[in-house]
């Protein structure tokens, strides 16, 4: 008899706690279909961009998107740009973002160069009157060391398997033909950068050519030139996204998009630090949307 009473009374024990849970999990369907696209889902992207920060920036991206409660995604820029690739990444992600959901963009300080590529993408841009924006246009450097090296006594020896396997060295002069081969290319990634601006703002591409010059605007500039949309502080956007985007009366429903940190963060964060101490000299070329 014992043993009976034991497992009725584990079963009515899981059969309520079942129960409960059922209830919980309806509760929050529940809560969040009243929820449901009423949010204003802000995802950052701040300083240099890199590989790192693109993969980043489009996961949080990618959870602004999937999210319920999300109706439209406030893209919050301060960044002077960085890579070319990484760029492009952010703003094909979100260019597939506004398939499903209006995406604003906000300049805050600095809106410039790849920031403003990844800005591009958005249905609207949104900056402040002294925003540094626009820098439209691609830089390729490396440095000329054969000079000093001379001065030291040191030379160098190169072994390749094709005339231009090393081209931009830093060891030798360039041929003209090696001049040639890196304006073809920094001319084609220009094109891309002048189409994919066009493309997302809904402009001519002559347009785009006018202002791309390299030259940098502030916030006023860029809207008479129509490379933003109008002059809002972050907080005048997101109650702009939330009254007329979302049609939310009252006080706007923010959900802030960031990525929690671990251990792997803290071993990026001291390796990062090792390479720039350790190699801080020793990076020789670096292409960038400028």
């Amino acid at each position: 008899m014992e043993g009976r009473s034991f497992w009725k009374g584990l079963f009515l024990f899981l059969s309520l706690l079942l129960l409960l849970l059922a209830v919980y999990y309806g509760f929050q369907r529940w809560r969040v279909s009243l929820q449901r696209s009423t949010y204003v889902g802000v995802v950052s992207l701040e300083g240099r961009i890199t590989s790192q920060k693109a993969r980043e920036f489009i996961e949080l991206l990618q959870c602004a998107k999937e999210d319920p409660r999300v109706g439209a995604v406030l893209v919050r820029i301060d960044s002077p740009g960085g890579g070319v690739a990484p760029s492009q990444e952010i703003y094909r992600a979100i260019m597939g973002v506004r398939k499903e959901k209006k995406v604003i963009a906000s300049l805050g300080s600095v809106g410039a160069s790849g920031g403003y590529y990844v800005a591009a993408a958005a249905n609207e841009i949104y900056a402040d009157p002294g925003t540094i924006t626009g820098s439209i246009g691609v830089v390729f450097t490396y440095p000329q060391l054969q000079e000093l090296l001379k001065k030291v006594g040191v030379g160098k020896v190169v072994v390749k398997s094709g005339e231009f396997k090393d081209i931009a060295s830093p060891f030798r002069s360039p041929t003209p033909q090696e001049k040639a081969i890196l304006q073809d290319v920094v001319n084609d990634i220009y094109q891309q950068f002048v189409e994919d601006i066009a493309r997302g703002r809904g402009m001519k591409k002559e347009q785009v050519e006018a202002l791309a010059d390299g030259r940098i605007f502030t916030g006023r500039q860029a809207q008479k030139l129509g490379l933003v949309d109008g002059l809002m502080t972050q907080d005048e956007v997101v109650s702009y996204i939330s009254s007329k985007i979302l049609s939310v009366k009252g006080k706007p429903r923010v959900l802030l998009l960031r990525r929690g940190e671990d251990w792997r963060d803290l071993f990026r964060k001291t390796k990062g630090l090792l390479e720039s101490l350790i190699f801080k000299t020793s990076k020789i070329s670096m292409w960038e949307v400028e």
